[in-house]
């Protein structure tokens, strides 16, 4: 935000800061593929994503890419929104995440991403969600027995530019930069097709158990919770997230 580096890749933590009233695709339970994500991000909620990001932030996006399914963990098996009563969840301080988690009947436990696994190994923590690759390339099949299919968020990465530093270069330079950074994440998305499946059979082969589960009954379960985060939202983001929910 202030310049002190040129860029970077951001999760969803960058967009629920700068455009919390703007951003649907950072909530879970909403999308049912990231394909879905990527239309909302291209139209024009994206459009005014991406302006808060630059007016409030200083960063330009100039690519988002995909950055796989994220996955509910666990001990025991949590087939339906019911089996997550009263599990300690690890969530990030992400408040609307917290309240849509909560409303599912899990108590929402604040750690550090660098603690987890050790809150998991004594007991601090029941589970946590993360998509496949963290949880294969941090071992955290190790300490937790179950991937459950939710499936609930389909994050982005943001490759975010200082629009400040941007506008300090030549004008060809800058349109290199940010031609080249949407291909970059193009690339990435095609490189990546086939990862998630991958890290599956990997977690597979550690003895973690890939869990269907019924998707309805957790969504049904948190819809209170997303009808009250979306009270924050501008009135067009929420118009456009019920034609899609429908």
């Amino acid at each position: 935000m202030v310049g002190e580096i040129q860029g970077s890749i951001f999760g969803d933590v960058m967009t629920s800061q700068l455009a919390p009233d703007l951003d649907p695709t950072v909530i879970p339970f909403i999308y049912e593929n990231v394909d879905d994500v990527f239309s909302t991000w291209n139209g024009p909620v994206g459009e005014k994503i991406k302006e808060a990001c630059m007016e409030k932030g200083n960063i330009r996006v100039v690519g988002i890419g995909r950055r796989g399914a994220r996955y509910l963990l666990g001990n025991k098996e949590m087939t339906t929104a019911a089996d997550v009563k009263g599990v300690k969840l690890r969530l990030p301080e992400i408040d609307s995440w917290v309240s849509i988690w909560k409303s599912a009947g899990a108590l929402p436990t604040p750690i550090a991403f660098s603690e987890v696994y050790s809150a998991l190994q004594t007991g601090v923590c029941d589970s946590f969600e993360s998509t496949l690759e963290l949880v294969y390339t941090g071992k955290y099949y190790e300490v937790q027995k179950y991937a459950m299919k939710t499936e609930h968020l389909y994050g982005l990465f943001h490759f975010g530019i200082a629009e400040s530093w941007l506008q300090e270069l030549p004008e060809d330079v800058r349109a290199v930069i940010i031609e080249e950074g949407a291909e970059a994440c193009r690339w990435g998305d095609e490189e990546a097709a086939d990862y998630e499946t991958e890290m599956a059979e990997k977690l597979q082969e550690n003895g973690m158990t890939i869990v269907e589960v019924d998707k309805q009954s957790y969504k049904d379960a948190v819809m209170p919770a997303i009808e009250e985060v979306a009270g924050t939202w501008q009135p067009e983001v929420w118009e456009e997230v019920q034609k899609y929910m429908k």
